[in-house]
Protein backbone atom coordinates (compact mmCIF):
# COMPACT_ATOMS: atom_id res chain seq x y z
CA UNK A 1 0.00 0.00 0.00
CA UNK A 2 2.66 2.22 1.26
CA UNK A 3 4.56 2.38 -2.34
CA UNK A 4 1.05 2.64 -4.12
CA UNK A 5 0.53 5.61 -2.37
CA UNK A 6 4.21 7.01 -3.29
CA UNK A 7 3.34 5.89 -6.88
CA UNK A 8 0.45 8.32 -6.92
CA UNK A 9 2.06 11.00 -4.75
CA UNK A 10 4.56 10.74 -7.48
CA UNK A 11 2.51 11.00 -10.55
CA UNK A 12 0.94 14.33 -8.93
CA UNK A 13 4.24 15.64 -8.43
CA UNK A 14 5.16 15.08 -11.83
CA UNK A 15 1.57 16.81 -13.28
CA UNK A 16 2.53 19.92 -11.35
CA UNK A 17 3.86 22.44 -13.43
CA UNK A 18 7.20 24.35 -11.98
CA UNK A 19 7.92 28.03 -12.39
CA UNK A 20 10.32 27.36 -15.24
CA UNK A 21 8.02 25.95 -17.25
CA UNK A 22 5.33 28.29 -16.89
CA UNK A 23 7.39 31.49 -17.99
CA UNK A 24 8.99 29.46 -21.15
CA UNK A 25 5.22 28.38 -22.02
CA UNK A 26 4.13 31.88 -21.14
CA UNK A 27 6.81 33.47 -23.48
CA UNK A 28 6.35 31.37 -25.95
CA UNK A 29 3.00 32.22 -26.85
CA UNK A 30 3.13 36.08 -26.02
CA UNK A 31 5.92 35.44 -29.28
CA UNK A 32 3.23 33.67 -31.46
CA UNK A 33 0.75 36.38 -30.32
CA UNK A 34 3.24 39.22 -31.25
CA UNK A 35 3.85 36.97 -34.34
CA UNK A 36 -0.13 36.46 -35.28
CA UNK A 37 -0.88 40.42 -35.04
CA UNK A 38 2.18 41.03 -37.19
CA UNK A 39 0.83 38.82 -39.99
CA UNK A 40 -2.72 40.84 -39.43
CA UNK A 41 -1.36 43.96 -39.70
CA UNK A 42 0.72 42.93 -42.87
CA UNK A 43 -3.11 41.73 -44.76
CA UNK A 44 -4.94 44.52 -43.43
CA UNK A 45 -1.82 46.54 -45.24
CA UNK A 46 -2.18 44.92 -48.52
CA UNK A 47 -6.24 44.85 -47.97
CA UNK A 48 -5.80 48.99 -47.86
CA UNK A 49 -3.88 48.97 -50.64
CA UNK A 50 -6.14 47.21 -52.69
CA UNK A 51 -9.08 49.34 -51.30
CA UNK A 52 -7.33 52.47 -52.79
CA UNK A 53 -8.19 50.80 -56.43
CA UNK A 54 -12.47 52.02 -55.25
CA UNK A 55 -11.41 55.51 -54.52
CA UNK A 56 -13.07 56.90 -57.30
CA UNK A 57 -15.26 54.16 -58.85
CA UNK A 58 -17.03 53.72 -55.34
CA UNK A 59 -16.12 56.62 -53.08
CA UNK A 60 -19.35 55.69 -50.64
CA UNK A 61 -17.73 52.20 -50.15
CA UNK A 62 -14.10 54.04 -49.81
CA UNK A 63 -15.29 56.42 -47.40
CA UNK A 64 -17.39 53.73 -45.03
CA UNK A 65 -14.37 51.48 -44.87
CA UNK A 66 -11.70 54.55 -44.52
CA UNK A 67 -14.20 55.46 -41.19
CA UNK A 68 -14.48 51.75 -39.84
CA UNK A 69 -10.41 51.38 -40.11
CA UNK A 70 -9.43 54.64 -38.03
CA UNK A 71 -6.83 53.51 -35.78
CA UNK A 72 -6.79 54.86 -32.17
CA UNK A 73 -3.52 54.32 -30.65
CA UNK A 74 -3.48 53.97 -26.83
CA UNK A 75 0.28 54.64 -26.41
CA UNK A 76 1.18 52.91 -22.86
CA UNK A 77 -1.68 53.83 -20.84
CA UNK A 78 -0.90 57.60 -20.66
CA UNK A 79 -3.79 59.89 -20.56
CA UNK A 80 -5.15 61.97 -24.09
CA UNK A 81 -6.93 64.49 -21.97
CA UNK A 82 -7.82 65.88 -17.91
CA UNK A 83 -10.80 68.39 -17.73
CA UNK A 84 -11.65 70.55 -14.84
CA UNK A 85 -14.88 72.52 -14.71
CA UNK A 86 -15.02 75.16 -12.10
CA UNK A 87 -17.09 78.12 -10.56
CA UNK A 88 -15.86 81.04 -11.77
CA UNK A 89 -16.67 82.94 -8.56
CA UNK A 90 -16.13 80.16 -6.09
CA UNK A 91 -13.38 78.16 -7.96
CA UNK A 92 -14.82 74.93 -6.76
CA UNK A 93 -15.36 72.10 -9.34
CA UNK A 94 -19.04 71.58 -10.80
CA UNK A 95 -20.18 67.94 -10.57
CA UNK A 96 -22.53 67.21 -13.64
CA UNK A 97 -21.48 69.17 -16.11
CA UNK A 98 -21.70 68.08 -19.84
CA UNK A 99 -18.92 68.27 -22.53
CA UNK A 100 -19.45 67.25 -25.62
CA UNK A 101 -16.55 67.38 -28.04
CA UNK A 102 -17.12 67.47 -31.54
CA UNK A 103 -14.20 67.11 -34.47
CA UNK A 104 -13.01 69.89 -36.48
CA UNK A 105 -13.69 68.30 -39.94
CA UNK A 106 -15.96 70.62 -42.42
CA UNK A 107 -14.58 68.88 -45.02
CA UNK A 108 -16.06 65.80 -43.89
CA UNK A 109 -19.46 64.51 -45.94
CA UNK A 110 -22.20 61.71 -46.24
CA UNK A 111 -21.41 58.92 -45.29
CA UNK A 112 -17.53 60.08 -42.98
CA UNK A 113 -20.08 62.55 -41.50
CA UNK A 114 -22.10 60.18 -39.73
CA UNK A 115 -19.20 57.99 -38.85
CA UNK A 116 -17.30 60.40 -37.55
CA UNK A 117 -19.07 60.23 -33.52
CA UNK A 118 -19.02 62.70 -30.99
CA UNK A 119 -17.61 62.31 -27.61
CA UNK A 120 -19.55 63.14 -24.27
CA UNK A 121 -18.33 63.37 -20.89
CA UNK A 122 -19.91 64.19 -17.69
CA UNK A 123 -17.67 65.29 -14.71
CA UNK A 124 -17.21 63.56 -11.36
CA UNK A 125 -17.97 65.25 -7.86
CA UNK A 126 -15.05 67.25 -7.79
CA UNK A 127 -15.56 68.86 -11.77
CA UNK A 128 -13.31 66.47 -13.41
CA UNK A 129 -13.13 63.43 -15.87
CA UNK A 130 -10.27 61.81 -17.71
CA UNK A 131 -10.03 60.18 -21.10
CA UNK A 132 -7.41 57.95 -21.92
CA UNK A 133 -7.62 58.21 -25.91
CA UNK A 134 -8.60 60.63 -28.27
CA UNK A 135 -7.86 60.83 -32.03
CA UNK A 136 -5.73 63.51 -33.09
CA UNK A 137 -7.30 66.94 -34.09
CA UNK A 138 -9.36 69.66 -33.06
CA UNK A 139 -12.30 69.36 -31.46
CA UNK A 140 -14.84 71.75 -30.39
CA UNK A 141 -15.83 71.21 -26.63
CA UNK A 142 -19.18 72.98 -25.39
CA UNK A 143 -19.69 72.94 -21.74
CA UNK A 144 -22.92 72.89 -20.49
CA UNK A 145 -24.75 72.80 -16.52
CA UNK A 146 -28.10 73.72 -15.47
CA UNK A 147 -27.92 77.19 -13.38
CA UNK A 148 -24.66 78.08 -15.75
CA UNK A 149 -23.64 80.29 -18.75
CA UNK A 150 -23.29 77.71 -21.50
CA UNK A 151 -19.29 77.76 -23.09
CA UNK A 152 -18.01 76.48 -26.17
CA UNK A 153 -14.08 76.34 -26.85
CA UNK A 154 -11.51 74.70 -29.21
CA UNK A 155 -9.43 72.01 -28.11
CA UNK A 156 -5.97 70.38 -29.76
CA UNK A 157 -5.37 66.86 -28.75
CA UNK A 158 -2.02 65.54 -30.62
CA UNK A 159 -1.14 62.00 -30.11
CA UNK A 160 1.56 61.75 -27.12
CA UNK A 161 0.85 65.01 -25.33
CA UNK A 162 -1.54 65.47 -21.98
CA UNK A 163 -4.24 67.95 -22.92
CA UNK A 164 -5.24 70.28 -19.85
CA UNK A 165 -8.93 71.34 -20.38
CA UNK A 166 -9.58 74.14 -17.43
CA UNK A 167 -13.11 75.61 -17.87
CA UNK A 168 -14.78 78.09 -15.58
CA UNK A 169 -18.70 78.66 -15.91
CA UNK A 170 -20.30 81.43 -15.06
CA UNK A 171 -23.93 81.19 -13.05
CA UNK A 172 -26.72 82.83 -15.30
Amino acid sequence: MLTALKNVIDLFNASIPTTRTGKAETKQITKQLADLFNANDAILAKFDLLIEVVRLTQPEFYSAYKGIRKIINTGTGSLALTAYITDLTTGEGIKGAKVTFVPQKEELTGIDAQIEANLVKTTADKGNFYIKSMADGTYTATVVKTGYKKQVINVAVASGDLTKLRVQLEKN
